[in-house]
């Protein structure tokens, strides 16, 4: 048991890990966002549907590639660490390689301008963007910094209590606090990166005359049995359907 509590403490903080977190949730987002992806995925002009599964792929490497070779949690944190002034503020202790990063680099690129597009062709224009970058960068700022706090608390507060015999359970409970917290903070960060840069990307999209979103099919059911219903009440005469008012007693 003494040495249990060490190993699962280095488990749950190991980068790996929590990328397996990430994949299931950037999953479940994926099922919940399935109606989006299926009018993308079926576009009605063929090179926006190629563009889709391009999307697609690299959505798909880009989450395999950070969770299997770089850290979330360090890439995040990464535009803050390069602002701060003294160079001892910027130092890592497990620093990722220059190679993997780039490559990291290379798959967000590719992966925020082309959902820039599909937002820009499937959700909505230039007020709802700048809507959506507001709203993104104002729940970011808390959840960033409550992020932080509970690393902290992580690594030396509940680590040395593990360390020294402590309770087990208050780890696993901060570390789910800490993952919910970061898997919103670099979802936040990829809006707020796509938000940022999609109007742009409309605009060259309007310039090029491509961005005229297709019509949506979701609510196609509703309104059919609407459609229907109206008729079978214009079939019937309005005098069949006349009722007499009755007095009350």
């Amino acid at each position: 048991m003494h040495d249990f509590l060490p190993r699962a403490e280095a488990l749950l903080i190991n980068r790996q890990v929590f990328g397996v977190v990430m994949i299931l949730s950037i999953a479940v987002t994926a099922l919940t966002a399935r109606l989006f992806l299926r009018d993308a995925f079926q576009d009605s002009a063929a090179g926006w549907r190629r563009c889709a599964r391009i999307w697609a792929v690299a959505g798909i490497g880009l989450t395999v590639w950070v969770s299997a070779f770089d850290d979330w949690i360090q890439l995040i944190g990464e535009p803050f660490r390069l602002s701060r002034q003294w160079a001892s503020e910027r130092i890592v202790t497990d620093p990722i390689a220059i190679e993997i990063r780039t490559v990291t680099v290379v798959l967000l690129a590719i992966a925020v301008l082309l959902t820039a597009a599909m937002f820009a062709r499937h959700v909505g224009g230039y007020g709802l963007q700048v809507a959506t970058l507001i709203i993104c960068a104002i729940l970011w700022v808390p959840l960033f910094v409550l992020r932080q706090r509970l690393d902290i608390l992580v690594h030396d507060g509940v680590a040395d209590r593990i360390s020294n015999g402590g309770d087990f359970a208050g780890l696993v409970l901060f570390w789910g606090l800490r993952s919910l917290l970061t898997v919103g903070v670099v979802m936040l960060s990829f809006a707020t990166m796509v938000t940022l840069v999609a109007p742009v990307v409309s605009l060259v999209l309007d310039l090029l005359h491509v961005r005229s979103p297709r019509m949506t099919r979701e609510a196609d059911d509703f309104f059919g049995a609407l459609h229907q219903q109206a008729g079978e009440y214009d079939e019937v005469p309005l005098k069949a359907r006349w009722r007499p008012i009755q007095r009350p007693l």
